[in-house]
């Protein structure tokens, strides 16, 4: 039997090359973007308000576009590719929703199922729009507000204000397993 063969013709089934386990790499660049994005993020604020002069309204609509850019990308890329990389299947007729009848009218022109996808994507890029208003407070709100408090652990030891949102983190990480190993059974009990 012949061994299966990986898209740089190395056997799938033969050890990694010097010690690189599969994959390790693109969870390093993850880690990286992701290191360097919240850097930003938790800085501009501070920066634009600050050296570069800019009133607070002003400064938190110039990171919301940013932020809003930056969490739309992969939505646009995620289309694009499902859009020239993988071939059309067979397609269930979704049901219309009222917001988004008037793409009905183009069925003149486009087929069905193509008015379907687009009716989902604009249904996903509604719901994406609430996400990127909550995603948006941490690197604007909380960084400011965070800025006007005392911000004095102890004497000579004061934390910058982007610390703030170490807190999401910290709470996310504290209230899951509260929530898995208590909240959940207590539900569970009652249904």
């Amino acid at each position: 039997m012949l061994p299966r063969l990986s898209l740089e013709t190395q056997p799938l089934d033969s050890p990694p090359v010097d010690g690189d386990r599969p994959g390790s790499s693109s969870v390093s660049v993850e880690m990286a973007e992701r290191f360097g994005f919240f850097a930003i993020a938790s800085n501009v604020i501070t920066y634009l308000t600050g050296p570069m002069g800019e009133s607070t309204a002003v400064a938190a609509a110039n990171v919301n576009a940013w932020i809003g850019t930056i969490s739309f990308l992969p939505l646009l890329w995620a289309f694009v590719a499902d859009v020239f990389l993988t071939s059309p299947g067979a397609e269930d007729k979704a049901v219309s929703n009222r917001v988004l009848r008037f793409l009905d009218r183009a069925a003149i022109s486009y087929a069905l199922a193509d008015i379907e996808e687009t009716k989902a994507m604009l249904r996903l890029v509604m719901s994406y729009l609430v996400y990127a208003i909550v995603n948006a407070q941490p690197s604007t709100f909380f960084i400011k507000q965070g800025a006007t408090m005392d911000m004095s652990i102890s004497p000579g030891f004061l934390a910058p204000s982007a610390t703030f949102q170490s807190f999401i983190s910290l709470s996310t990480v504290i209230f899951i397993p509260i929530y898995d190993r208590l909240l959940v059974p207590i539900t569970r009990s009652f249904t």
